[in-house]
């Protein structure tokens, strides 16, 4: 089985630490955990250099981390637990724990689903030129999954700018920048299974290709050793 690494720097150690409520995965049944999100966003004008924001982080680098995390969780399915007579019987009393690797993946989905609506309506105090500018950088972090093939948190992504709770502020999405509106829009055509699949025919070797963007971006952030700001 492929060796995914792990990116090391301040800033992507950080950067983990918040991503990473369900890299923990056992094979035998233990209790799933709800989704959380540990970042927050504060407008400019009230900035506190003691908590990590969203937008602290460049896109790429998230949408880095976000694929080392699915890439860790997938590696741990077992194909057995994929199956419709297992996964079928989930909902039945008793059987809440029946598929655990599958359960995590789905875990990890809602997370990243969860993450991106608190970053954009979390904090009370934002007004819509703030959520406009986080919306933008879910843009950014979501084309950056597609290219490298991330698309469950692409998906995810796209999942949650579409919910009604963000989709619905309109004086946030008047503020977005029509070049980000015409990629958010252009990124939701492009995100179904059809599609996916053509992408998939033109990417025979996908690990080896993960492998390679990873370790690019290993090097890159080691050159990396203290966090802007700091």
């Amino acid at each position: 089985m492929c060796q995914v690494p792990q990116l090391q720097s301040a800033q992507s150690s950080a950067l983990l630490r918040i991503l990473t409520p369900a890299l923990k995965i056992e094979t035998e049944p233990t209790p799933v955990p709800e989704p959380s999100c540990h970042w927050h966003v504060t407008p400019k004008n009230q900035l506190n250099e003691e908590k990590p924001s969203l937008m602290d982080f460049p896109p790429k680098l998230v949408a880095e981390q976000l694929t080392y995390i699915d890439a860790e969780l997938f590696k741990k399915v077992l194909p057995h637990q994929c199956l419709g007579s297992i996964w079928s019987k989930r909902n039945k009393p008793g059987n809440e724990h029946l598929a655990p690797t599958v359960c995590a993946t789905v875990t990890q989905f809602n997370s990243v689903v969860n993450c991106v609506i608190t970053t954009c309506l979390g904090n009370p105090r934002m007004i819509a030129q703030d959520r406009a500018m986080v919306v933008e950088h879910w843009i950014k972090v979501a084309k950056a999954c597609q290219i490298m093939r991330n698309y469950s948190s692409l998906h995810a992504i796209l999942s949650a700018l579409q919910s009604a709770s963000i989709y619905r502020l309109k004086k946030t999405w008047e503020r977005v920048s029509r070049k980000s509106f015409q990629k958010f829009k252009k990124l939701c055509t492009e995100d179904n299974p059809q599609r996916r699949e053509l992408l998939l025919k033109e990417w025979p070797s996908k690990w080896a290709t993960l492998m390679m963007s990873l370790q690019r971006a290993q090097k890159r952030l080691q050159k990396k050793v203290s966090v802007p700001g700091e």
